[in-house]
């Protein structure tokens, strides 16, 4: 009968464990998922500003953004003019890197890493309000394969779902 009792209770010591560490986080504020302003549930995201010098990188990355907002579902993307906030978007360079060098000819690139920064800044619509203001980066890493312009091209796609991806997280997780 002992026996079987000290069975049941480890068997039952988990269960008290993660209900204790659940209530402990809860207690201290702490939650899963966003973490948004109140009074934030709809945003409108104008087309990004290029002040970089690659051309129409803007274009790549507003239209990524948008889609990581509406994938994350946490802010419902809408017009300006019904948004509780706006999310603009300065790319501010754009910039590739040296990751590894062919080891059989030092001279030349293995492969490169794009990578395209910019300044968010998430505003209260009807006020103006800064409600957060961060420099992220989005980056890929790529082979070359032929002509580096060509590959940067193809590239900036893939590095501007990674910027969107970080604007989202800091806009959704501002604090």
């Amino acid at each position: 009968m002992k026996k079987n009792l000290i069975s049941n209770m480890l068997l039952l010591l988990p269960l008290i464990c993660l209900q204790l560490a659940g209530s402990g986080c809860a207690s201290m504020g702490y939650t899963l998922g966003a973490s948004l302003p109140p009074g934030v549930k709809t945003v409108h995201i104008p087309p990004f500003e290029n002040a970089s010098n690659e051309p129409t990188v803007e274009t790549a990355a507003t239209k990524a953004a948008i889609e990581e907002f509406q994938k994350d579902g946490s802010l419902k993307v809408v017009s300006s003019e019904n948004a509780d906030a706006i999310v603009n978007v300065t790319i501010t360079n754009v910039k590739m890197e040296t990751v590894t060098l062919n080891k059989d000819n030092t001279r030349q690139t293995s492969e490169y890493r794009l990578i395209i920064y910019a300044t968010v800044t998430f505003v209260r619509h009807k006020t103006n309000e800064t409600i957060l203001q961060r420099n992220v980066s989005g980056e890929y890493k790529m082979t070359p394969t032929g002509d580096i312009s060509a590959a940067k091209k193809t590239t900036i796609p893939y590095a501007s779902k990674d910027l969107a991806h970080k604007i989202v997280e800091c806009v959704v997780e501002y604090w």
